[in-house]
């Protein structure tokens, strides 16, 4: 059978091949008109926003050692969304009106990341932050499993509407081939931790990604930004190829004598010795440090459920 190719964005110029994993966690919300205990659900939302903290501070920090501290810095975020007094007290109205906590939850997020949405440029990537604020409330909120993206099978792509820099930090490029979204872009979260982990990623190929079967081979071809379906063995060949090429340490010349200078560019620390390794000129930062943005899941909702990660949600106070 011949190979299809979707196309994409390439978050980074690497690629991978694997068997293809959905990652699409869902939600199941209470139903909105049962009647309420009011100071109980006002007790369960702040106890869900305290172990939401724990936890984000817990991530914060395990990412920090991980990847970066310019990566981390994107929970902190996290955390001042949390906080945010005006999310706050539209959940807590929502509640006193006799809603449950986590219908509350999601509403108040719901209008939030609808106006980030209509915001440009990096502003408008907040949405994916308060997505997955909300996820991790509604989690809480309704005891829903937390899946753990650290533990896939060797070779495993990755597919999902979006991942949030929750989702995105959790995988190891030691086991994950690479991962592919529907939605995202370049500057998105996803895309970000992607060039940090050096993860073969390409983001926003669309619905099309959907038809895309579990257990199905493809190659994540972050450098054309597409994503190969059941690749034949050339470009099954070539994938392997690149992903087991050598680093060859020595210096380049061109064919006259004249020397080039190899350099890395680093934003971290901890990126100096795999840096020295593959450069052996030079390596040094050239570019600013920056703090990032992000992206978020599919919003298929029926009744009371939908996929863990997709409607909308929080305030630009935080931003």
């Amino acid at each position: 059978m011949a190979s299809r190719t979707l196309t994409g964005t390439g978050a980074t110029p690497r690629s991978g091949l694997g068997t293809v994993v959905w990652y699409d966690p869902e939600i199941t919300l209470p139903d909105a008109d049962e009647p309420v205990d009011v100071a109980a659900e006002r007790d369960r939302f702040a106890d869900a926003v305290e172990t939401a903290r724990a936890e984000l501070e817990s991530e914060r920090n395990a990412t920090a050692e991980r990847v970066g501290e310019d990566e981390a810095a994107i929970f902190d975020a996290h955390i001042q969304f949390l906080e945010d007094p005006t999310i706050e007290e539209a959940v807590t109205a929502s509640i006193e009106e006799g809603h449950p906590a986590a219908t509350a939850v999601d509403d108040t997020f719901a209008e939030h990341i609808e106006q980030f949405e209509g915001m440009e440029g990096r502003m408008a990537e907040r949405a994916d932050d308060l997505r997955d604020v909300r996820d991790r409330l509604l989690r809480l909120l309704t005891g829903g499993d937390r899946v753990n993206l650290a533990d896939l099978p060797e070779d495993s792509v990755v597919l999902a509407e979006r991942l949030t820099p929750s989702d995105t930090a959790q995988l190891d490029p030691e086991t994950v081939a690479g991962f592919a979204t529907i939605t995202g872009g370049r500057t998105s979260h996803a895309a970000i931790f992607a060039r940090s982990l050096a993860l073969p990623a390409v983001v926003g190929l669309g619905e099309g990604l959907t038809d895309v079967a579990e257990g199905t081979e493809v190659v994540v071809d972050g450098d054309a930004g597409e994503l190969l379906v059941e690749p034949d063995d050339a470009e099954r060949e070539a994938a392997r190829a690149e992903e087991g090429a050598d680093v060859i340490p020595e210096s380049v010349a061109t064919s006259d004598g004249r020397e080039i200078e190899v350099a890395a560019n680093v934003g971290r620390p901890e990126e100096l010795e795999p840096a020295a390794a593959r450069a052996p000129t030079a390596s040094g930062s050239t570019a600013p440090s920056s703090s990032s943005s992000t992206a978020s899941p599919r919003p298929r909702r029926t009744s009371s459920t939908r996929p863990f990660g997709t409607r909308s949600t929080p305030s630009p106070t935080a931003a």
